[in-house]
């Protein structure tokens, strides 16, 4: 498996000064917003601090009025990182795009499906929400571990019977905790959060968080299923009375 190292340097914002040694430096860069990812870029030729800067020029072009228009101004923060060989710019966008899926990167996402395996170590100061590695490696045997928010704290019994790490909400005293904090604990300790917040899962799908959406829908159409399975006539006496 490949391994490539990411040299990170930030927060930095929008309409600061190029810092001399990044001036000219090809590289990777990320425009993060309290926390959250919200595009992923590059530049092979030119610099990459001046790149992220030129979304936010002038009138600015239509991924940063895109952002502006979306968040505060003055929580856009951005993140320039170099590796060692500018041949890796473009696999290294195309993983991190892949992996973050950000916001303003989704309307051209399939562009950037599929990547070789790869192992990304990052350095220096990079966003809070990237892990020191990355990797999309597929490893057999792996505990599964998974995060149960809210009402799905009831099912922790049946998934540890499976052999599964099974955490809830209520477990780490954290019941009253905002649902930033919850998807931070999910990412640190690399659990499958579970939760029936469409919002709270977009975000964490976002920002790299391992999530699954079970909404109530989902479990209203699952025992329509069961009983329309089971009791077949009195399924079909029921919708014709109806």
């Amino acid at each position: 498996m490949k391994q490539i190292d990411i040299y990170w340097e930030g927060p930095f914002k929008y309409n600061d000064s190029i810092p001399y040694h990044l001036r000219g430096v090809p590289g990777i860069y990320i425009i993060d917003c309290d926390s959250e990812i919200m595009y992923i870029g590059k530049s092979e030729t030119n610099g990459a601090f001046k790149r992220a800067k030129d979304h936010f020029r002038g009138q600015g072009d239509s991924t940063g009025r895109w952002i502006i228009e979306r968040k505060d101004e003055s929580e856009i923060m951005l993140w320039i990182g170099f590796t060692e060989s500018n041949e890796d710019i473009s696999l290294l966008e195309r993983f991190l795009i892949h992996h973050f899926r950000p916001s303003a990167n989704l309307n051209y996402i399939e562009k950037y499906e599929g990547c070789e395996p790869l192992e990304i170590i990052n350095h220096g100061k990079f966003p809070k929400n990237i892990n020191e590695k990355i990797s999309n490696a597929r490893n057999e045997g792996v505990i599964m571990k998974i995060l149960l928010d809210g009402m799905y704290h009831g099912l922790k019994e049946y998934f540890e019977e499976m052999g599964w790490t099974v955490n809830t909400v209520n477990d780490l005293n954290c019941k009253s905790a905002n649902d930033k904090e919850v998807r931070i604990y999910a990412k640190e300790n690399d659990m499958i959060l579970v939760t029936q917040d469409r919002r709270s899962a977009d975000v964490a799908d976002r920002n790299g968080v391992k999530v699954v959406l079970v909404t109530m829908g989902d479990i209203s159409d699952l025992v329509i299923s069961k009983i329309k399975e089971k009791y077949q006539k009195y399924f079909k006496l029921c919708t014709s009375a109806a």
